[in-house]
């Protein structure tokens, strides 16, 4: 049995870990928009659980009943077990019970792999949890774990209010609100803003699409603003934007010559992001014909640019290179 769940927990892991990148947000993001980093710590990722389109609860742990104690390296023990939560509130999904029985591991720690789930906060009775719950009723799996008597954890219940209220404006097909999410400067809500207009709300709309592309253009561009932000609109912009559904389509056209734009940029970072996606739209296998329409000015300057990369030492210079003919012949 203990291998099962572990089986089950590693799989859930993996797949949270491969949805980011899917949507082209950069995922891992702690309580008030702050950048991944604080995962390291150990800081839960409520962004990727909340995209699983998880069931989302409140309770109280009344009973936890360990299985089995493993004993590693150095004295280090792991434990499984099960817990009981009694349900105070139902925020997102179909937990019908007042209360469920889940099964829970706790690893040892280890110095390489931030702790998640229930190696984050080891399951105690009496501890008021937020659970994001995925599997079929009755059997579900936390794939995150708030400690609700934590200051860190406890302050992601505002947050998570607000993407359960982005959510039913997109269920309702209200774009104001998420296009007014999309221009604030709490990352976690304008990522989800994002999300939810490109493929819910404006996924058959161009010209919603041209709007989101428009702001996050802006976004990539204002110097003023912080670098991971600019990051994250050009990632967006290359995997969220651009769909490749339809030959010629006017919003996957935009994007191309927003990221030709982008190689411009004297950020190292924001061109890598350019260059990547650039290569694989018009060099990668079984891609969609995509054609570059940008005006004579950047293109000249992005050639420039791509043959300074094309020459230099760092990590995208063969794939600049592999773009040079393509800027140099002229529509």
């Amino acid at each position: 049995m203990r291998r099962m769940v572990e089986m089950r927990q590693h799989i859930i892991k993996v797949l949270l870990g491969a949805l980011i990148a899917v949507v082209g947000c950069n995922g891992g993001f702690a309580a008030g928009g702050q950048d991944s980093s604080n995962l390291i710590h150990g800081s839960p990722d409520v962004y990727r659980a909340f995209l699983t389109n998880s069931s989302i609860v409140t309770g109280r742990i009344t009973s936890v009943r360990p299985i089995e104690t493993l004993m590693g390296k150095r004295g280090s023990q792991s434990s499984q077990g099960m817990v009981t939560v009694s349900i105070t509130n139902r925020l997102r999904g179909d937990v019908s019970s007042p209360e469920i029985t889940i099964s829970y591991i706790v690893n040892a720690p280890n110095s390489k792999y931030p702790p998640f789930g229930w190696s984050r906060v080891p399951p105690v009775e009496g501890m008021n949890v937020l659970l994001f719950l995925t599997g079929p009723t009755p059997h579900w799996e936390a794939v995150e774990i708030l400690d609700l008597q934590r200051d860190e954890d406890k302050a992601w219940v505002p947050v998570i209010r607000k993407m359960l209220s982005l959510e039913a404006d997109a269920a309702r097909g209200e774009k104001a609100p998420l296009f007014q999410a999309l221009g604030g400067d709490d990352r976690v809500i304008r990522s989800l803003a994002c999300e939810l207009l490109l493929t819910r709300v404006c996924a058959n709309d161009n010209e919603g699409r041209m709007k989101v592309l428009q702001q996050l253009v802006s976004v990539a561009g204002d110097t003023h603003r912080k670098l991971t932000d600019r990051t994250w609109a050009v990632s967006n912009i290359a995997h969220s934007v651009i769909t490749g559904s339809r030959p010629n389509d006017p919003a996957d056209q935009a994007a191309i010559a927003s990221l030709a734009l982008v190689l411009t940029y004297p950020e190292t970072e924001l061109r890598s992001e350019a260059v990547q996606t650039l290569d694989s739209l018009f060099f990668g296998i079984g891609t969609t014909k995509f054609s570059l329409h940008v005006t004579p000015a950047v293109r000249e300057q992005a050639l420039r640019q791509l043959q300074k990369d094309g020459e230099s030492n760092i990590y995208f210079a063969s794939q600049a290179r592999q773009l040079v003919p393509l800027f140099r012949t002229r529509e």
